[in-house]
């Protein structure tokens, strides 16, 4: 399984993947550790620098039916190979390079702030920072090379923290603000908000 893209398309081939090897409807994975099979060998490239879906165990697959976003977690989701190559970034929309390292700032902070964080996560965690904080300014506004590739290394740190450690609040409540947007009416009666 070969994919490139953003966190999106990285997590429906990891969905892909899945259902090839081990058959079944993808709901039926929800959860932790429920996968038995090996999945094929797959290789991601990451085209954004933020979810970190290209080196993490989560599968996050939006279930239109239900109206939810569903969490696959499993050790047997981490791709074999990420290639990170930051030239991808500089064809990327400054909104886009923006919102990407929020993404990746909210998993390091996240995690650095999780239970079950430990030495290791907490330095990627604070690498990840480091990086954003230092880079972020000069990816957006001169797209230099070193700059996008600092902004994927923190991506990465972020992952790996995340991966880890987990994550927090943030993503909780984004997840559920998230199953406003899978709804076909224009108010969401899950919260009552208008969309």
């Amino acid at each position: 399984m070969i994919a490139l893209g953003g966190g999106s398309p990285l997590d429906a081939a990891k969905g892909i993947a899945l259902v090839a090897s081990n058959g079944e409807q993808i709901r039926d994975y929800e959860g932790a550790n429920r996968i038995h099979r090996p999945l094929p060998p797959m290789v991601f490239i990451p085209s954004t620098a933020g979810s970190g879906s290209d080196i993490s165990q989560f599968c996050i697959i939006t279930d239109v039916q239900r109206k939810v976003k569903m969490s696959i977690i499993s050790r047997s989701l981490v791709p074999n190979i990420s290639i990170i190559d930051p030239l991808l970034l500089q064809t990327k929309t400054r909104t886009l390079i923006v919102a990407a390292a929020i993404d990746a700032l909210s998993h390091a902070v996240e995690s650095y702030l999780s239970p079950i964080a430990t030495p290791f996560t907490e330095l990627q965690s604070l690498q990840a920072i480091r990086l954003i904080v230092g880079y972020l300014k000069t990816a957006v506004e001169s797209r230099s090379l070193d700059s996008l590739e600092q902004l994927s290394t923190a991506s990465t740190a972020a992952a790996m923290a995340f991966s880890n450690a987990g994550l927090g609040a943030v993503h909780a409540l984004a997840h559920s603000l998230g199953e406003c947007s899978t709804l076909s009416t224009d108010w969401c009666t899950r919260c009552s908000c208008p969309r």
